[in-house]
């Protein structure tokens, strides 16, 4: 049976992830950590941008821009260099990844301060540590000044031009509720219902409920914005404003 197509990134952002085949361990100890963050920095050329990372055990996660051959490039370079390393180091022979790797097109604003801080919380998530500036193995120090000396060049640029350095630290205390979706291939919504709630209050001065009352000059314009470019289901609206589906995608036709 022939492999599905992946799903192209408009904006060439995508979320990432690598999982040790029967979920063994992929990452033993700090030199294998540490090992490979220097092959991805290695292979990460100029048309493929790192803007998250986190290494969790027997997964690890990126955050990252590249046209579709790029990633495939660098993504095959990587595993092929770590998977030698580490089967030389500990004596085996065989596969180390289970399959090639996932990805998910990140193509909203809203969609990739979403990844990024679900990747930054993986680890609180998990149970490893209480805060995220305790985990040595993801980027969240890179973002926060708490690291002198970089393992892995991340770009915090986009991020910080989305949000200010105090707004995004605030942004990833709020509690990822969803923090198994990408592992069970459920892609994260663009915002949780909290979020969506306080982001139509702040940029068009109305609550949920009261969509339906306003008038299309008002709603529509809003609906468009919502939809085509921070990635809102219409399930999820339809959910908070009380428009019908139908009534939504009529709107933006």
């Amino acid at each position: 049976m022939p492999r599905k197509a992946r799903k192209l990134s408009a904006t060439g952002i995508y979320h990432i992830m690598v999982r040790g085949v029967n979920r063994m361990a992929i990452f033993s100890d700090d030199a294998d950590c540490l090992n490979f963050l220097h092959i991805l920095e290695f292979c990460a050329d100029e048309d493929f941008t790192i803007f998250a990372y986190c290494l969790m055990g027997n997964h690890f996660h990126l955050l990252a821009k590249a046209d579709d051959d790029a990633l495939q490039r660098v993504m095959k370079a990587v595993g092929v260099r770590y998977v030698s390393y580490y089967n030389r180091r500990y004596q085996r022979t065989g596969p180390l990844f289970q399959g090639r790797y996932k990805s998910q097109a990140v193509t909203t604003k809203g969609y990739f301060l979403r990844v990024l801080r679900y990747i930054h919380r993986n680890p609180v998530a998990a149970g490893l540590v209480q805060q995220m500036q305790d985990y040595q193995w993801s980027s969240y120090r890179d973002y926060f000044g708490l690291r002198e000396k970089p393992l892995c060049h991340v770009d915090t640029n986009y991020a910080f031009s989305l949000r200010d350095l105090e707004s995004l630290r605030q942004y990833h205390e709020q509690p990822e509720h969803n923090v198994r979706g990408f592992l069970e291939d459920v892609p994260l919504p663009a915002f949780t219902d909290a979020e969506l709630r306080d982001f139509i209050r702040s940029t068009a001065g109305m609550e949920c409920h009261e969509i339906q009352y306003y008038p299309d000059s008002a709603v529509v314009p809003l609906l468009c914005r919502l939809v085509n470019q921070e990635g809102v289901s219409i399930t999820q609206l339809s959910r908070l404003t009380g428009l019908a589906r139908g009534d939504i995608r009529r709107r933006l036709l």
